[in-house]
């Protein structure tokens, strides 16, 4: 939680991966879509007007999309994405 330190911001914590799913890597872009849909779940309630996935590596995108369309499913606003490389 270095960037929450180093920032003062709030991290949600109740966002869980809520099945196990291969590795992304050597999948295409359908695989991949199939290969996340419906992979994650919100526990409880979440209070934020904006979010921001932290991402190491966005290839497709598809991790952040399927984790954005979640929350803003259960009430963020908008949802933005810090990601570290694109491959």
């Amino acid at each position: 939680m270095l960037l929450q330190k180093s920032t003062g911001l709030p991290v949600i914590r109740n966002v869980r991966r809520m099945r196990a799913t291969p590795y992304q890597s050597g999948l295409s872009a359908r695989e991949r879509r199939r290969n996340l849909r419906n992979a994650f779940v919100v526990r409880g309630t979440i209070r934020a007007r904006h979010a921001l996935i932290v991402d190491d590596v966005i290839t497709t995108g598809e991790t952040c999309r399927q984790l954005a369309a979640l929350l803003q499913a259960h009430g963020v606003a908008k949802v933005s994405v810090l990601a570290i490389a694109r491959a």
